[in-house]
């Protein structure tokens, strides 16, 4: 027997199951955040210890330090991403959430060592999805939000390799 406050906190969706609402009432976004940090941590694996253009003066002395730094701060992001933006795109503003992660994920990129663009880019993946699962279809800014994680991803692969 559920108490009314219980009972006030769930919400109907549209596949008839109830959802706590702290959660969005998709199955897919745990698996956008484990492939978000995944793929973060080795693409920075990639940057951190291969050198594919034989510039490092020292390969050898590569600091397993700089990566679980750099592994701290992709899990710390996916986190705060997720709780607080993903989590509530259920509400409303999905695709406008995706768009908005898009555009961060493109502009991080430069940043790609740091592993920050593919968290983005997995977080804009999810609210996409959100929104096609709410309105049963993409939205304009879902797709543009999609197509930016994408090509963020990939560009994101290239510097790795590339270094």
């Amino acid at each position: 027997m559920t108490t009314e406050s219980e009972s006030q906190s769930r919400t109907q969706r549209p596949d008839g199951e109830t959802s706590s609402g702290w959660f969005p009432a998709t199955g897919r976004t745990p698996f956008w955040a484990v492939i978000g940090v995944v793929l973060s941590a080795a693409f920075s694996a990639l940057s951190i210890f291969w050198d594919i253009t034989g510039n490092d003066p020292e390969p050898e002395a590569q600091p397993l330090g700089q990566f679980l730094v750099v592994v701290a701060v992709i899990v710390v992001t996916t986190v705060v991403l997720y709780f607080f933006v993903v989590r509530n795109a259920g509400r409303g503003h999905s695709g406008r959430r995706s768009l908005i992660l898009g555009i961060l994920a493109a502009a991080s990129v430069i940043l790609f060592w740091l592993g920050i663009p593919v968290v983005f880019a997995s977080a804009a993946a999810a609210t996409a999805f959100i929104e096609r699962d709410r309105r049963g279809r993409f939205g304009g800014m879902a797709t543009a939000g999609l197509a930016l994680a994408i090509i963020s991803t990939l560009a994101t692969a290239a510097l790795a390799i590339a270094g």
